[in-house]
């Protein structure tokens, strides 16, 4: 049993072992050590077409690679794809670090520069990702908090629970803690409710546990007048909402000013908020669940009303879906967090280059 301090944080210990998973984590980082966690493994396998809500792709390739070689491999041949931003650094993708990672172990065996890059991007990345499919599974120091936290469940004890899941997520980053408890947490109880092995009730509970942080958190950063206008919101019909709420909470962090409208948002008021505040950007959620007759008429609508005049892309697992409706206005597809943050990168670059002039 877990022992909980009386002020409702986490005892030392426990509290140690969940920042010790966050330090092995970013430890691997660091040193270059491939670290593949659960939920990465889950979101490699489901980024292809019919992902999560923007899932996080490759987030445990973080290596340390020369910058000189970096930049003869990106001047000489072209693979990479870095944008600069606002101070003039450049901003590698997780594409890019996969990329370098898996080069970097090509050459080490032997294999030329020239003969790799020579099968162009898309191939080299397709076999990065096929690679990491294939990999063993290796345990996420996060998971045996996840384990506790589900055990508490059933039968529910919620003080146990929500002094457990809070002391946890207080004492990392929001982001690490969103990323490896939170979303996590959320995918395995709606697993056990498909299962049968949780009432929708449990599941109901647990999501508004992670709403409820993931709102908090974004409430604690501050809005910058001049910042790049984002809104996010779900279409008619749509009842899922941690996607949409992720990815309103990734833009937040990244400086941009949100209007998170949620679930069920009419076509018609959608586009008058974006004449009333010319977003840069309007990102729409879709769950592959939601019911065709009521999405293709919602997208198409969309498509003449909106897109037709501001940017819009689609992320969710009923993007591709959507993707096959709609095409006379141009509407991009973010299959997960890496290319979501390439289009803000660019929504940077564009707004502030524009701004200076």
């Amino acid at each position: 049993m877990v022992k909980l301090a009386a002020s409702g944080r986490l005892d030392t210990r426990e509290a140690s072992a969940t920042r010790e998973a966050y330090l092995v984590k970013r430890e691997a980082s660091e040193s270059g050590t491939r670290y593949v966690s659960r939920s990465t493994l889950q979101a490699s396998r489901t980024t292809n077409e019919e992902g999560g809500l923007f899932e996080p792709s490759l987030s445990g390739w973080h290596p340390r690679l020369l910058s000189v070689v970096i930049r003869v491999w990106e001047k000489r041949y072209g693979i990479l794809q870095p944008i600069r931003g606002e101070n003039r650094y450049r901003n590698y993708s997780d594409e890019d670090i996969a990329l370098l990672c898996y080069l970097k172990e090509q050459t080490d065996k032997g294999h030329s520069i020239g003969e790799m890059v020579a099968k162009g991007r898309d191939a080299l990345l397709e076999h990065v990702r096929s690679t990491l499919r294939t990999e063993p599974h290796f345990e996420s120091p996060f998971d045996r908090l996840l384990d506790e936290l589900v055990q508490l469940l059933d039968p529910l004890d919620q003080v146990l629970f929500e002094r457990k899941l809070g002391g946890a997520v207080a004492i990392i980053p929001f982001e690490e803690a969103l990323l490896n408890i939170l979303l996590p947490l959320q995918e395995r109880v709606g697993q056990l409710w498909h299962d049968g092995r949780a009432s929708i009730a449990i599941e109901h509970y647990v999501t508004k546990q992670v709403q409820q942080k993931l709102f908090t958190a974004m409430n604690q950063l501050p809005i910058r007048p001049d910042a790049p206008q984002i809104i996010v919101a779900c279409p008619t019909g749509e009842t899922h909402e941690i996607g949409a709420q992720t990815v309103a909470y990734y833009c937040s962090v990244r400086g941009c000013r949100v209007y998170y409208l949620g679930t069920n948002v009419p076509v018609p008021a959608l586009a008058d908020l974006c004449r009333q505040v010319t977003p840069k950007l309007v990102l729409i959620s879709v769950n592959a669940g939601l019911a065709d007759e009521i999405a293709e008429p919602w997208f198409l609508q969309l498509e003449r009303d909106v897109a037709a005049h501001w940017p819009v892309a689609i992320g969710g697992s009923g993007r591709s879906k959507v993707m096959a409706w709609v095409g006379a206005a141009p509407i991009d597809r973010l299959p997960d967090l890496s290319a979501l943050n390439r289009r803000l990168l660019l929504l940077f670059s564009g707004h502030y280059s524009t701004a200076d002039k």
